[in-house]
């Protein structure tokens, strides 16, 4: 995991190998994904003003077990 520029860096598991992701987070649980080899922007909403979770996994938990799977990596041209 790798820091700068106000975005968190994170290589996520991705259909039997890796993939690089750039993030950013902030009150309330939101979380902005940015996965550029995936062509894909992802907003998860997951709280209130006080950070309080509205469900029991992770954020992060959620992105990798049901975003990324549901996603088709881009035809290369």
């Amino acid at each position: 995991m790798d820091y700068g520029y106000l975005w968190w860096t994170l290589n996520f598991p991705y259909k039997g190998g890796t993939v690089r992701a750039f993030y950013a987070f902030g009150a309330g649980i939101q979380y902005l994904f940015v996965v550029p080899d995936l062509q894909l922007v992802c907003l998860l909403t997951a709280g209130d003003e006080q950070g309080t979770p509205s469900w029991g996994s992770s954020v992060q938990s959620f992105f990798i077990n049901y975003v990324l799977p549901a996603v088709s990596a881009p035809v290369k041209k």
